[in-house]
This record gives structure tokens, sequence and C-alpha cells, in this order.
């Protein structure tokens, strides 16, 4: 008879079927695949006819428990949620105190063929642990989909007011900047569909100030575009096109101070430093585009036609990095915000409501 408990398969974490990467899919998977090798085994002690293969049964849930725990003492070590660290810490104790007993007492069950006392205390044993894994993933969900505030006590009704004088209607509130509904063509006017795509990109949420100040750079992208390229539109001279370059860099910078806020606020390292990374490109490709756009607008129309596409090349290039960055920290910004404890979230000033879906 193999020893259980000795058994290295039982207490090491190696790979497994399955990779806990995102924050609740894969914790299910890893309950029902726990409970799937511990009702095999309950059924084949039950008939004491393959001791073997119980004892595989037995020792795949025993490192599925251990994988759980190893990735739990991750998920601590990514957060810098000191409740959710503590709760991690407990739930991850509570699957490892629970392994042992129930190897243990799969070994007597094992050992001692039709002992219904025996096999009832391995089941027993054996729903401790699956109840440990199962808490895991209660932890987590809470923690990434914290239960809407209790609604506010009501309120006796107050006696009737006289209805108050009419107030004169405000105007309504300006849209947001709208792009032409035709997309460019990227081979005729690649910044014009740089634009394009941020604008889009932007639009998938209800307007906050980060997705506003997106699309105004879209838009004045856009307008840059067709100076660039001798259209007629909004920037009628390069003095405009110089400040609309700089108009720009000033709205790259509001995305980076709102960015940091969240990053600040994020209780996910991860999240924290991919924001990070992203809004520290911005200041470099915006100065980059002041620059650039200063050495296109002294060759525009000039008589060295290649000095000009050249450096319609390189404001190309720089328009298109900096709209890519700029929509990568949208989504960035978004997910991270997630991560904000509820209480300060409101503080952000950023609400991210994709169209059509609820408020968190």
């Amino acid at each position: 008879m193999v020893d259980l408990i000795d058994d290295p398969l039982v207490h090491d974490t190696p790979s497994s079927p399955f990779s806990l990467s995102s924050p609740l899919s894969d914790y299910i998977h890893a309950e029902s695949m726990l409970r799937e090798e511990l009702e095999a085994a309950k059924t084949i002690t039950r008939a004491g006819t393959d001791p073997q293969t119980a004892f595989k049964h037995i020792a795949t849930a025993a490192r599925t428990a251990n994988r759980v725990v190893a990735v739990v003492q991750g998920e601590s070590e990514n957060s810098e949620d000191p409740t959710f660290k503590t709760e991690l810490a407990s739930s991850s104790q509570a699957i490892t105190a629970a392994i042992a007993p129930m190897v243990t007492s799969a070994k007597t069950c094992i050992q001692q063929v039709g002992n219904a006392s025996a096999h009832h205390e391995f089941c027993v044993k054996a729903e401790n642990l699956a109840q440990a894994v199962h808490d895991v993933y209660n932890v987590v969900d809470t923690h990434y989909n914290p239960p809407p505030p209790p609604p506010p006590p009501p309120v006796e009704e107050a006696p009737e007011r006289p209805p108050l004088p009419a107030e004169p209607e405000l105007p309504p509130r300006p849209p947001s900047p709208q792009l032409m509904e035709a997309v460019p063509l990227q081979s005729v006017d690649p910044i014009g569909y740089a634009a394009h795509k941020l604008d889009k990109d932007a639009k998938q949420w209800e307007d906050n100030e980060m997705v506003a100040t997106a699309r105004r750079m879209a838009k004045l992208f856009m307008q840059m575009s067709k100076f660039a390229r001798g259209e007629e539109g909004e920037v009628r001279s390069k003095k405009d096109f110089i400040n609309t370059a700089r108009m720009i860099a000033k709205e790259s910078e509001d995305v980076v101070k709102m960015a940091r806020k969240v990053a600040d606020a994020c209780t996910d390292k991860r999240m924290k430093r991919a924001i990070l990374q992203l809004v520290d490109k911005l200041p470099t490709i915006s100065t980059q585009l002041k620059i650039i756009a200063a050495v296109k607008a002294t060759r525009q129309g000039g008589d060295d036609a290649a000095a000009d596409r050249e450096a319609t090349e390189m404001l190309t290039d720089n328009a298109k990095n900096l709209m890519q960055a700029v929509s990568e920290v949208l989504f960035a910004t978004e997910a991270a915000t997630i991560r904000v404890p509820p209480e300060q979230r409101a503080t952000l000033g950023l609400q991210w409501v994709k169209k059509g879906a609820r408020v968190f």
C-alpha cells in the first residue's frame, strides 16, 4: 500500500491542467475539478475494488488544493488591500489545514475495506476540503464584486410645498466633439484614421472627464491632419498648426494626471504598474509632437519636397503612437478603477459606464 501522507504528489504544487489567471472563473473550475476527484475516490473506496486508482484521485485532489493555496498567496502578494490580504490568508490556512486530514482519512478508508465508519470519516474530511476551496471563491468574488450599498432608510413624507416659480431653461450641454462618419482610408490619411480609432475606442463609454479629453484629442489630430495634407479646415495657418499641437500636449498632460490618480488608489499592484508604465510614455511623445509640428509647419509648402515629406512621416508616426498610448490608458484605467476601494471611487471623478451597461 502506498503511504499517501509521505507521497510527494500530495504536497508538491506542480503546474496543473487549470491556470488561475482570471479572478473568478478559474476558482470555480478548481473547485469543480477538486470535487470530481473526491467523488471518484469516494465511489471507489466504497466499493473497495481498486486502491491504486483511488490513490491517484486523492493525490490529484490534494495537488489541486495545494495549487489553489499557491495562487491565493500570489493574489495576496499582488494586493495592497489589507482587509483582502487578511481574508486570503485565512482562507489559504483553512485549505492547508484541511488537506492532511482528508489524506489521512482516505488512507484509513483504503486500508480498512468495507469499514463504513472509516468511509464516512473520509467523506466528511473530503467535504471540509472542498468547502475550504469554495470559501476562497467567496472571498475573491466579494472583493471584485462588492455587494451594492444598502438602500437608504425610508423618509417620512413631508407636507406638500407650494410650487416654486418657474426657472428659465438652461441651454443644453454641448455634446462631445463628433468626427465625420466616414472613416478615412489609412493609406490616404493615416492620422485621420488613427483619430477615428481613438474616438471609436473612447465612445464605448458614457462621457467622463478622461473619455471627453481623449475625444477632444482625436478631433484636434483630425484638424492637424487636414492642414498637413493641404486641406481647408479649422487650422488655417502654421501658427494654428503649432498651437493645435500644444493643445494636444496639454490634453495629454490631463490624461496623465487622471490616470495617476487612479493608479495611486488602485490596490492591485500589477494594474498599478501597467498604468504607470503607459502614462510614462505620454510626456515624451507629447513633447516630440510639439517639436515635430514646428518642423512640419516650417517645411509646409516649401521648396524642399523631400524635407516636407520626411516631416509628414515623423508627424504621422508620432500622432499614431500618442493616440494608441491614450487608447491603452483608457482601457487600463477603466480596469484599475474596479480595484479601487468603493469608498475612494467617488473621489476620483471618473465613472466608467459602458454604453448600455449599469454603473459601477
